[in-house]
């Protein structure tokens, strides 16, 4: 008696002894090389899931599990499992026991070069009885990703997010229902195989029914993995989308910024959100954020919506605040001129007297112009071209933020200019 084990799926599973005495399919050209031990007709026991589970993974990686219910006969028994579609790794298929671990073991697993792509697997039941096997094999073609919805009320100073999770399936095979799961991250699977060498521990017997978490070997580092949700249908060729979180009205505040790098040199705003415990973004923990596209809008007067940007988006961790640049404006502009370069500490090769390496003072003026009718902190980001240097006199206090980079926060009064100057003397340089 032949069942699939999924609506369309990429498994059937056969009572070994019952498929000889079915009309050959006709994907099945050559007969049995050798007859197989009679089982009787499997049964699903209570509570079982119906549908695979679906880790999908970055790379092109997905691992499928399946609950294969069987009626085993004392001793030996042989089940064949047909890959019939789909781009199923049949060389990672692992098969566990989960009602009689100690009564029931997996003898082997072997092909069978006449039937294409079957596979098969022995088992050894000390008693007859029902019994679940648990099937986990990987496949390719099947991707998950993640798209961002913001909106910023100008007038109100919020923030509202969607995010949405997509599967895209192009593995060949349909699923009529299937539990989906996201995995996100960095993430380096080890395939579980000691099962073929019988060194695999067994599973809990006191387990509660259906699909156990997977106990996949696995390493992994800044990962998240990220519910679809109920169990979904999935067809061949289809990306289904789904709402995983929906923020509204999110307390936000503004930053405005220059950095002669960023936006034509131009000042453009920032808008944060806080991700900490207790906020209205992270709730209780702070939420992580997968690496997304984005489609950015800000809400005007008259409650038009005027595109502001596309893109990515993320990664966000708990306890980072969330940031989204809402684009340059016009009420603010920065005019950078070198007021001074000096060269000095020449020093020349005996050789050739040519220039080995020189000093260098350079002196710069910022006018920052805030034309708006309320005052404004604008920060000034400056990059150096070189680590060794240093800061020699500035009109503000300046933060060196790393080894180039040199930041301000300038408070400028309302329909004023201020002018920021500095000079760094960068050291050790060559022609």
């Amino acid at each position: 008696m032949l069942r699939s084990l999924r609506s369309g799926g990429a498994l059937a599973l056969l009572a070994a002894a019952a498929w000889p005495a079915l009309a050959t399919p006709p994907a099945f050209a050559a007969p049995p090389a050798r007859a197989l031990p009679q089982a009787a007709p499997a049964v699903t026991p209570a509570g079982a899931p119906s549908f695979p589970r679906l880790l999908v993974y970055g790379g092109d990686l997905t691992i499928v599990e399946q609950i294969a219910p069987v009626v085993l006969t004392a001793g030996r028994n042989t089940v064949r499992l047909d890959f019939v579609r789909g781009n199923a790794d049949v060389a990672s298929l692992e098969v566990v026991p989960l009602d009689r671990p100690g009564e029931v073991k997996v003898a082997a697993l072997f092909r069978r070069d006449d039937l294409g792509n079957a596979t098969f697997v022995e088992l050894d039941a000390a008693k007859p009885g029902p019994e679940r096997l648990r099937l986990r094999y990987a496949a390719r073609g099947l991707a998950a990703g993640v798209a961002y919805a913001a909106t910023f009320d100008a007038a109100k100073g919020t923030l509202d997010l969607v995010q949405e999770l997509e599967i895209s399936n192009g593995s060949g095979e349909s699923f009529a229902q299937a539990d989906v799961r996201a995995v996100f991250g960095v993430v380096r699977t080890v395939p579980s195989t000691a099962v073929l060498h019988g060194r695999a521990p067994d599973p809990d017997p006191n387990a509660p029914a259906g699909l156990p978490t997977p106990p996949l070997a696995q390493d992994l580092a800044e990962h998240t993995v990220v519910p679809f949700g109920s169990p979904l249908a999935l067809p061949d060729g289809v990306t289904v989308r789904r709402r995983a979180l929906e923020r509204r009205d999110l307390p936000t505040t503004l930053e405005w910024r220059w950095d002669a790098g960023a936006w034509g040199g131009r000042v453009w705003r920032v808008a944060k959100v806080a991700n900490g415990p207790g906020s209205a973004l992270g709730g209780v923990t702070g939420v992580t954020l997968q690496p997304g596209s984005l489609f950015l809008v800000e809400r005007e007067a008259g409650a038009t919506e005027r595109f502001v940007r596309g893109g990515s988006f993320g990664p966000l961790v708990p306890g980072q605040e969330l940031e989204l640049d809402l684009g340059p404006t016009p009420e603010l502009s920065v005019e950078r001129t070198v007021i001074d370069l000096q060269r000095g500490d020449l020093v020349f090769g005996d050789y050739n007297k040519a220039l080995v390496s020189y000093s260098e003072t350079e002196s710069v003026k910022l006018v920052l112009d805030n034309r708006a009718a309320v005052p404004r902190t604008l920060t000034v980001t400056e990059r150096v071209s070189t680590a060794s240097f240093e800061l020699t006199a500035s009109s503000a206090p300046a933060n060196r933020k790393d080894q180039v980079t040199l930041e301000w926060k300038v408070e400028l009064p309302a329909a004023t200019k201020v002018e920021l100057t500095y000079t760094v003397k960068k050291t050790n340089l060559h022609p």
